[in-house]
Parts: C-alpha cells; structure tokens; sequence
C-alpha cells in the first residue's frame, strides 16, 4: 500500500513538474534602430546578352 501511494505521488511529481517546464517560455530579444545596407546591387547578374520580346499589342 505505501509502494502505490509513494508511485502515485511520484507520478504526480513528475506531471506537475513537466506542466509547469512547458509553461514557461524564453523571453524573446528585443532591439531597437535601424538595419542599414551598404551594398545595392541594380541590374542583371549575367550581364552582356540580350534577348529579344516579341509580342503583339492588343486592340
């Protein structure tokens, strides 16, 4: 009888103890300003050939 009770509150131990590890989350970081670039890349990345676009215009 005192085997089962001592398993049971084992048990109980175990749940409360894993109910409250998922509860609490880390806390998320925050930062203020700006995100500045300095690079800008314009224009094709295979550059020199070009390629002709026939089309028809509608009516």
């Amino acid at each position: 009888m005192i085997k089962r009770g001592m398993a049971v509150v084992v048990v109980v131990a175990i749940l409360i103890g894993g109910l409250i590890y998922s509860q609490q989350r880390p806390e998320l970081l925050k930062v203020s300003g700006f995100i500045e670039a300095d690079d800008i890349r314009v224009g094709s990345r295979i550059g020199g050939g070009r390629v002709t676009a026939r089309c028809s215009r509608p009516r």
